[in-house]
């Protein structure tokens, strides 16, 4: 073809996305503009394609340019070459000895036939990958307006290195939830990843070796062998090597660390479970260093620390809890399998198995769990708390006569339910053990009350604090 100055023009088609052109002994670089889906060049694409042709010299800069402009405008390059020119035509070999170019050393066509084709090959030393329809076609002194490829060896295939392929995301992010109605729950979820025992964390692919290729001159190009990589030296703390597979040996969050798979028990947010967290999943131990912002929720398979206020969020721990605050609406859920502390406790539902010890009080909750505890200047007001075995609080009810139900089931083999106040107790409390209940008139000072022969009976003042229901 001819270009827009009339001299013969040869377009080269490369992927993905650019062409080269030889415009006589000009050649040039074109990049388009790239389509919705099509990705641009990379410099070491557009390097490698131009080893493969009769280009003496070019300035890299040029091609910078081009990737810069990426406007379909030719970018000059430089020339064809090296030439001698004491012919009409030479045969010319690119930089990577994968090609073999006719090239015309002035800007008119010349015409040439197969045979001296082949003895300048010859001449040249080129003896593989000569194309046959280039010879056919030169049977009758084809014309050659531009450089022509006559020869092509055969590029290497690459070899491809061995790798570890990750199970999991080692950069989790906060992604929306989609609940069962079809509405969205923006506080999300962290995509925080777990691992139980067994679990597959990580891969191995072995290297896979290239395949030889030669040159137009004959000689034999091999590839490199490919990296290997032993999974032993990829595994981190609480991972071991099961074959071909890294597998976590104790339950917990696969994170990458300096290059070595690890399986952390603890999970720890420096500052707030908020937006920037998301709502936590994880099976070992969380530690947050803030509060729990309200909507999110923190589910452990181990235990749970939050060093502030968990705000109208919900909280289930396997193990313990221990929590600077509970802030709730009366739909806050805190369930523990182990033991909790806290500070205090406000209008939430608190399930734990365990020991519930909480420093100053327990307002409008409804709480179970083994033992509820509080020291002697600790109060529970209002609400519904039960216990299996003892209540024991500083004071129990207030002077307002808020209405407090206090249930004590069990026991154990030695000791028998109880519920106590170190200090007070008011009017409007309800004690319950076993199937009698007390419900207290008036204000009076500490007492103990236990179930004694079926019916409920106080170690303290005799006044008359109440009536047994």
């Amino acid at each position: 073809m001819e270009g827009q100055t009339g001299v013969p023009e040869t377009v080269v088609e490369r992927e993905p996305g650019f062409e080269v052109r030889i415009s006589g002994k000009r050649v040039e670089l074109v990049i388009p503009r790239p389509g919705d889906e099509a990705l641009p060049p990379t410099a070491k694409e557009i390097f490698a394609a131009l080893a493969d042709l009769p280009l003496e010299t070019y300035a890299s800069e040029r091609v910078d340019d081009a990737l810069k402009r990426a406007d379909g405008s030719a970018v000059p390059l430089g020339e064809v070459g090296p030439l001698n020119g004491a012919a009409d035509w030479e045969i010319v070999v690119s930089p990577s000895r994968l090609a073999a170019y006719i090239v015309p050393t002035s800007s008119t066509s010349v015409s040439v036939v197969a045979t001296d084709i082949l003895t300048a090959l010859g001449t040249a030393g080129v003896t593989h990958g000569i194309l046959d329809d280039v010879l056919a076609g030169s049977s009758a002194a084809a014309p050659f307006e531009a450089a022509t490829l006559v020869a092509r060896g055969a590029a290497v295939t690459p070899c491809v290195n061995a790798r570890v392929e990750y199970l999991f995301d080692p950069s989790p992010t906060v992604t929306p939830v989609l609940r069962e109605d079809g509405s969205v729950d923006h506080h999300g979820s962290s995509g925080l990843v777990s691992a139980d025992i067994g679990t597959a964390i990580a891969r191995l692919h072995g290297g896979i070796a290239g395949k030889a290729g030669f040159d137009v001159f004959g000689d034999a190009i091999d590839p490199p062998a490919p990296t290997e990589l032993s999974l032993a030296n990829c595994a981190g703390k609480g991972v071991e090597v099961r074959g071909d597979t890294l597998v976590a040996s104790q339950p917990g969050r696969p994170v990458i660390i300096a290059g070595k798979v690890e399986v952390l028990s603890l999970y720890e947010v420096k500052g707030d479970v908020n937006y920037a967290v998301g709502s936590i999943n994880f099976n070992g131990d969380v530690v947050v260093g803030g509060d729990v912002h309200p909507g999110f929720s923190i589910r452990a398979g181990g235990s749970v620390k939050v060093r502030g206020v968990v705000d109208h969020a919900n909280v289930s721990a396997a193990h313990d809890l221990d929590v600077g605050g509970i802030r709730g609406d009366g739909t806050t859920v805190i369930e523990v399998g182990g033991s909790m502390r806290a500070q205090y406790l406000h209008n939430a539902i608190v399930r734990v198995g365990g020991v519930l010890i909480v420093n100053r009080e327990i307002v409008a909750c409804t709480v179970s769990a083994a033992k509820v505890q509080t020291p002697a200047n600790g109060r529970i007001v209002g609400g519904e708390v039960t216990a299996r075995e003892e209540i024991s609080a500083g004071s129990l009810g207030s002077m307002q006569g808020v209405v407090t139900h206090l249930t004590a089931l069990e026991g154990t083999e030695k000791v028998p339910p109880v519920v106590r106040a170190a200090k007070q107790v008011h009017a409007g409390i309800e004690v319950t053990i076993g199937h009698r209940t007390l419900k207290l008139r008036d204000d009076g000072a500490g007492a103990s009350f236990w179930n004694v022969k079926g019916e409920i009976s106080w170690l303290g003042p005799a006044a008359t604090m109440g009536k047994v229901a």
